[in-house]
This record gives structure tokens, C-alpha cells and sequence, in this order.
């Protein structure tokens, strides 16, 4: 412990010395100055005796030596905290690198040959016999060639797997991802179907209650019925998701053109099912099924009627809202006509 004291005390011993001497230096140059001055101002004396000069000198004789004390200080200062310890580090620092440089092994380039290489001569013919190949010896040289070479491809081998299982891994990824997808379309595309055939027996029961009341009103009336080819298998029995809203059938009277009804499917629904309304020139009649209930509406101006009844009740609610179409329809026309 007092090594260590003694080494750190004499290190900055040494700086204050070298700080000391930089100062004094400085210092004893500018006292030098001034006696070259004084020495000067001590010939004008003498040649020009009627100038006063003692006064000025004495002036500038105190001002310099305030700035000289304070130079002697700032560059003792600077010399011992700063200049010296640069100072010491340089003159260690000059041996060891000169030390690691002579240390350092010296490679001498090897002498060029100085005979003629002779050109290789052509291969022994080959025969037809197996000869035995013998491989050239293997030195240590040619071993860590053969090293580097499997530890590379070894690497270059790991990242080309990592990639192919990563590839795998993804594609994996996406097949069960489209699996799914697909899973859930057909599992909605199955739902779609149950719902539409539920509804298609209401459906198909109103279209037939319509041409039903037509008929009952020509054999009245005298007219005719035009209805669209194939009118009673105008309802598909199975549905396609993908296409919109439908316009599968007309029927109406011949003469009476305004007795004409429009039957009309509307797109899917957020539940999966569609819409039947039957449209006249005066309202509409609109049906839609839903977990086993149908649910029914009479739309006329200023008349709106909703009805909603379980599947059990839905045929009489058929028959009561076609039959209330019809009716309406009539009455408007004999309203109209008068």
C-alpha cells in the first residue's frame, strides 16, 4: 500500500518539477525583456537627459511583472496537470511499441527457382486392365482445406434446411388455413340449403294459392291468365349463394293488365335465408323463415300487416295473407275505375 503511495506522490513530484521548469522558463524570459528595456530606456536617459522616461518605466515595469507572475502560474499550472503527464506517457510508450515491433516475426519472401520448370509429360496410355489409383498424400495443409471446406458447406447445408423447413412450415400453414376456409364455406353453403329448403314449401305454397285465386276470379270475370313458362316450377329447389336477388316469375290477368303480380327473390340475408314478395301495382305480400317460424307481411297503402307463427300454423297464414292480396288488389282496381 505505501509502494503504490509513494509511486503516485514521486509521479506528480515530477509533474510539479516539469510544470516548475516550463513556468520558470517562461518566467526568466520575460525578465530578460525587461532588463533589454531598462537597458534601453537607461541610453535614452543618457542621450536625451531632458525627456523624463523613469516615471513611464516604472509603470510598465509593474504592470509586467503582474502579467509574468500570473504566465508563470497558468503555464505551471498547465504544464504540471496536463503537459507533464502527456510527456511521461510518450516515453513509455516509444519503447514498448518499438519493443512489439522488433518482436514482431519477419517474413521473408522465398527465392524464386532459378532452374527451368520442364513441361509435364503426356499420360501413360490407358489399358484396359483396372489399374489401382493412389491418392496424393495428405498434408497439413491439404487436411484444413478439406476442414473448411465441410465446416462451410456444413453452413451453407444448415441455412438451405432452416429455408426449406421454414417453406414447409409456411405452406403447411396456408393448406390448413384454405382448409378451414373452406370447411366454412361449405358450412355455411349447408346451412344456406336447410334454411332455403324449410322455406321453399311456404314459397311454393304461396305461388300456388296465387294462381289458385286468379283462377277462381276469371271464372267470374271472363278474362285469362298469363303467367310465365314454367310458372309452378319457377323456384329453384336448391339456392346458389352467389347470385343476388331473383325475378323467377309474373302471373296476371290478359285483359286486365293491372291485375299482374310480380314474384320476386331478394338476395341473402345476414342469416342466410331470402325473401319471397309478390308484388302488385297497389303493394306487396312478403314471406321470410326463420328458425322454424315463418314470419309474414300484407303491405298496402296505408294497410301493414306483420304476422309471425311457427311452421306448424304457416300454411293457414299463407292462405290468409294470399287471399288478402288478391282482395286488395281487386277492390283498388274498383276503386280506381269508378
Amino acid at each position: 500500500m505505501w509502494i503504490k503511495v509513494w509511486e503516485f506522490l514521486r509521479f506528480w513530484g515530477e509533474n510539479v518539477k516539469t510544470g516548475w521548469e516550463f513556468g520558470d522558463g517562461i518566467f526568466g524570459t520575460i525578465v530578460e525583456i525587461c532588463l533589454v528595456i531598462g537597458a534601453g530606456l537607461f541610453i535614452l536617459k543618457k542621450i536625451f537627459k531632458s525627456v523624463n522616461l523613469e516615471k513611464h518605466w516604472k509603470e510598465w515595469e509593474e504592470i509586467a511583472m503582474r502579467g509574468a507572475f500570473i504566465i508563470f502560474f497558468t503555464s505551471f499550472l498547465i504544464s504540471a496537470v496536463f503537459v507533464a503527464p502527456f510527456v511521461k506517457y510518450n516515453e513509455v510508450k516509444e519503447p514498448l511499441h518499438a519493443a512489439a515491433i522488433d518482436s514482431a516475426p519477419k517474413v521473408t519472401p522465398k527465392p524464386l527457382p532459378d532452374k527451368i520448370i520442364p513441361r509435364p509429360e503426356p499420360p501413360p496410355p490407358m489399358y484396359t486392365q483396372q489399374t489401382a489409383i493412389v491418392s496424393p498424400p495428405v498434408t497439413s495443409e491439404t487436411q484444413a482445406q478439406f476442414e473448411y471446406f465441410n465446416t462451410h458447406t456444413g453452413k451453407v447445408e444448415s441455412i438451405v434446411k432452416k429455408f426449406a423447413k421454414l417453406k414447409a412450415e409456411q405452406e403447411a400453414q396456408n393448406a390448413a388455413q384454405a382448409a378451414k376456409l373452406q370447411e366454412n364455406i361449405q358450412k355455411r353453403n349447408l346451412e344456406i340449403q336447410q334454411i332455403w329448403k324449410d322455406d321453399l314449401r311456404y314459397y311454393q305454397r304461396a305461388l300456388t294459392d296465387l294462381r289458385d285465386d286468379l283462377e277462381k276470379e276469371i271464372a267470374t270475370n271472363g278474362d285469362g291468365i298469363v303467367q310465365s313458362e314454367g310458372y309452378s316450377r319457377c323456384l329453384p329447389s336448391a339456392i346458389d349463394p352467389n347470385i343476388g336477388e331473383m325475378n323467377p316469375a309474373t302471373i296476371g290477368f290478359q285483359k286486365n293488365t293491372n291485375m299482374l303480380f310480380k314474384i320476386t327473390l331478394t338476395a341473402l340475408d345476414n342469416f342466410g335465408g331470402r325473401l319471397l314478395r309478390i308484388s302488385c301495382p297497389n303493394g306487396c305480400l312478403e314471406l321470410h323463415g326463420f328458425q322454424g317460424r315463418l314470419w309474414g307481411g300484407l303491405h298496402f297503402d296505408p294497410v301493414k300487416e306483420d304476422k309471425d307463427v311457427p311452421f306448424s300454423q304457416a300454411d293457414s297464414l299463407v292462405d290468409e295473407l294470399v287471399d288478402g292480396l288478391v282482395d286488395a288488389q281487386k277492390d283498388f282496381l274498383s276503386n280506381t275505375n269508378k
